[in-house]
């Protein structure tokens, strides 16, 4: 079961100051978006970050009884959640490596020729003058 529902930001912030170096925007955030998906028995997740357990009812627009996981991503850690192994994840991640790594690659080897060409035909007009 998944859902997913978005809740308007409640509170605007409006400023009004007369010094002109110290005058902050309004808010831009229109609202927050919650995914929530309940996981069957026996699926396997893993979560690489800081997620913690909950007894389900310290945790709101959860109905149920037992322990809930809840995502809580610090800014500027690593964080990874998802279903499969820990293997699929890496192996994932690894691919995605190895195809960033050709395709840098190939992209040099295009400009570094393309440069090429260019300064070759640069040079051969300045030989016809």
């Amino acid at each position: 079961r998944e859902t997913c529902k978005f809740e308007p930001n409640s509170a605007t912030q409006v400023s009004v100051t007369l010094d002109a170096k110290h005058q902050q925007p309004p808010s831009r955030v229109l609202g927050y978006e919650s995914y929530e998906k309940v996981v069957p028995i026996g699926e396997e997740v893993f979560g690489l970050g800081n997620v913690v357990m909950h007894h389900a009812a310290s945790v709101p627009s959860v109905i149920s009884q037992g322990t809930v996981c809840v995502l809580q991503p610090k800014p500027g850690k690593p964080f990874v959640f998802g279903f499969g192994s820990e293997e699929a994840h890496v192996s994932a991640m690894e691919t995605d490596i190895d195809s960033s790594r050709w395709l840098s690659s190939f992209v040099r080897v295009l400009g570094n020729g393309l440069i090429g060409v260019g300064g070759m035909a640069c040079a051969a007009g300045f030989a016809k003058r």
